[in-house]
């Protein structure tokens, strides 16, 4: 809440009280002065707060016959309504509408937002000198240090990890989750930095956290502490012996993502990925290029009975037997993955 608020109470209490809208459950309020000359063109309002809120209106100073306000559920079906001055008006910004002010004069409009039953969080109340950083979807609240008034820790670490098994769509998981307005897109989607690119060569957990944070944008998560990021690593799931120890150390806070698919399904489509040429492009040979699916899987099997690996072994000696003796980037083994 904006120190201002407490200067207009004596004003917009009133309004407030007209509608039976106490002032706790009113989440947006200002004054928005429109120039002479100014359109908005067609067009809805989105965002999460749209489908929660009551958007009110109040023409302080207007001109009904002069300021041009259509609206309508599509831009065909636009009409236009007159906007009496000191009257109090609810809009639905979902439906699509426009405004232009054809007047000589700036028009004025109290708008508000207010919400029925839908959970707040404790208002917070600025005083004059507090520095606000603002996304589309988002403000955050900044000390006079740089600092956000919460110890927070999202810009120091990425706030998901999505492992899985390969194949299994974490890929899509991730494309799903960056569409997300609060959620940032890393500069690497796959990392590996806790499997194959782990830097050994720093020896403190603060080192090793902003090597890691690099993969990242770093500078934004900073300055916007509400927004989020993440990595997506499936080999994460194959090599949990050295992962998981290196994720509670330097990155405990994030949230684990694990996708799973039907072992026989994802297997075939691991094979046929192997089999195409754009599965491959990193590759000097297509592995399975002129080998049955069947003879592949029995092949698999044969070579995990060569490191003492079958049906009946345990998660802890397939890591033993098999993943401890693997070299950093593992195998086209489409039992193993």
């Amino acid at each position: 809440r904006f120190p201002w608020f407490e200067e207009w109470k004596h004003l917009l209490l009133p309004v407030f009280e007209a509608i039976n809208v106490d002032q706790n459950r009113v989440v947006r309020c200002l004054l928005a002065s429109m120039p002479p000359g100014c359109e908005i063109p067609t067009h809805h309002d989105t965002g999460f707060w749209v489908r929660h809120t009551h958007r009110i209106h109040v023409p302080l100073i207007t001109c009904p016959e002069r300021v041009c306000f259509r609206v309508g559920r599509a831009p065909s079906e636009m009409e236009k309504f007159e906007l009496e001055q000191n009257s109090i008006y609810e809009l639905n910004n979902q439906a699509k509408h426009a405004v232009k002010n054809n007047w000589n004069t700036n028009r004025v409009h109290l708008i508000f937002d207010y919400v029925d039953d839908f959970p707040l969080r404790e208002i917070i109340c600025l005083n004059p000198r507090t520095v606000l950083t603002q996304t589309r979807r988002s403000i955050d609240v900044v000390e006079s240090g740089g600092e956000t008034m919460e110890n927070d820790f999202r810009s120091d670490q990425p706030t998901f990890i999505v492992i899985g098994a390969m194949k299994s769509g974490t890929t899509s998981l991730y494309n799903y989750l960056v569409q997300h307005p609060l959620i940032v897109e890393g500069n690497r989607r796959e990392t590996h930095f806790f499997d194959w690119n782990f830097p050994c060569h720093l020896k403190t957990i603060q080192q090793q956290r902003q090597f890691y944070m690099k993969f990242f944008k770093q500078s934004l998560l900073s300055k916007h502490r509400s927004l989020m990021t993440g990595e997506s690593t499936p080999s994460y799931m194959i090599y949990s012996n050295r992962v998981i120890p290196r994720i509670k150390a330097i990155s405990p806070h994030s949230k684990i993502l694990a996708i799973l698919r039907d072992p026989v399904k994802r297997a075939y489509s691991h094979y046929n990925m192997e089999r195409m040429k754009a599965g491959t492009k990193n590759f000097e040979e297509q592995v399975y290029s002129n080998v049955p699916f069947e003879e592949a899987v029995q092949k698999d099997l044969e070579a995990l009975k060569g490191f003492g690996i079958d049906q009946s072994s345990t998660s802890a000696e397939f890591i033993e037997k098999y993943v401890k003796k693997m070299p950093d980037k593992p195998s086209h083994s489409l039992i193993a993955r």
